[in-house]
């Protein structure tokens, strides 16, 4: 509720896996760079609609299937028959799409961004997170998080944002979580909490 110069938006970017082959597919990196686009030019396309006074990018970890030349991830386990294409080809490919998105929507509002490493990219998601940095540099519509830490909060107004991969947090944590992270001036009663790594049990 409210008029649209009182609205911030939040989009989650979370679980892309980019390099993985798709289910039932041979696939390619160029379709998967095809369909993601697509996917985040209708996200970009409402937000147009809404007019926020700020954007909140959540990059939630996993933007990559694996982390490094041997196509496992970040603790070993091996990808190799799942992927398509190489690390640095993915690597590549999650970077371009993401920044993309990025100069979009700060034609629209100034953008947020919080990066989080995953667990299958907890390398290369930082990697990702410090070329915007760079990239970003001399942008001031434009901030990025891409601090170490596994939790990162911020705040809309009196809203905290509290931001994480979820691998190694379970619901029954999520009380004191807020407690812990939420940013001084925010009402911990309105936390929102911005996770990804939610697969099929």
């Amino acid at each position: 509720r409210g008029s649209p110069d009182r609205v911030a938006a939040v989009v989650g970017v979370a679980d892309l896996h980019v390099g993985k082959r798709p289910h039932g597919s041979d696939g390619s990196l160029e379709q998967t760079k095809t369909d993601l686009l697509e996917i985040l030019a209708r996200a970009r396309d409402r937000l147009l609609q809404w007019r926020p006074e700020r954007i909140f990018v959540v990059l939630a970890g996993d933007l990559v299937h694996s982390d490094n030349l041997g196509q496992t991830t970040s603790k070993g386990t091996a990808q190799g028959s799942q992927s398509v294409g190489s690390t640095v080809q993915a690597l590549r490919l999650a970077l371009e799409v993401v920044a993309s998105f990025i100069d979009a929507l700060h034609e629209i509002a100034p953008v947020e961004v919080v990066s989080i490493p995953g667990n299958h990219d907890e390398l290369l998601s930082q990697a990702v997170g410090l070329a915007l940095v760079e990239r970003y540099r001399k942008i001031p519509e434009v901030s990025v998080d891409a601090s170490e830490r596994r939790r990162k909060s911020t705040r809309w107004r009196s809203v905290p944002l509290i931001c994480f991969h979820g691998d190694r947090i379970k619901a029954h944590q999520y009380g004191s979580i807020v407690a812990l992270e939420t940013p001084e001036g925010a009402d911990p009663r309105r936390a929102i909490l911005l996770q990804g790594h939610w697969h099929k049990a």
